[in-house]
């Protein structure tokens, strides 16, 4: 069976949300980030940018690391929620058309034809394929 949790948040425009090993993340207005545990207890607030446009998160439930994707400012943001280590990536206008997954260092996202691979340390793109079939995964 199936219980329900109310979590009184005030003042703030919720429009995403993203689930991770351990975390649970809600926007806070357009600013950054609310950081929940699973048991939906806020345990943080990160401020990233103002006027923060997030137009997809891109998380994983093996690992604590978030993508946050802001594509009016054209910049990506790696977010380590553990230890708060941001890397910023500029330049990312374009949006990304499929998430495929993290690994170990790094995650791929797809754009067209083309696979991307970043590197979760740098934010550098490692690789980048051509690929005309979608990954299922």
């Amino acid at each position: 069976m199936l219980g329900e949790i109310t979590v009184p948040i005030i003042n703030n425009d919720i429009y995403v949300l993203a689930v991770t090993q351990k975390f649970v993340i809600v926007n806070n207005s357009y600013e950054g980030i609310l950081i929940f545990n699973k048991n939906l207890e806020k345990i943080d607030v990160y401020e990233i940018c103002s006027d923060l446009m997030i137009y997809q998160v891109y998380s994983g439930y093996n690992t604590d690391t978030i993508v946050i994707h802001d594509a009016e400012s054209g910049t990506m943001y790696i977010i380590c929620l553990r230890d708060k280590k941001q890397i910023v990536i500029k330049d990312q206008f374009l949006p990304y058309t499929e998430f495929c997954y993290f690994e170990e260092n790094s995650f791929l996202l797809r754009r067209l034809v083309y696979m991307y691979k970043f590197s979760l340390l740098t934010g550098e793109v490692i690789e980048k394929k051509f690929q005309k079939e979608k990954i299922i995964g």
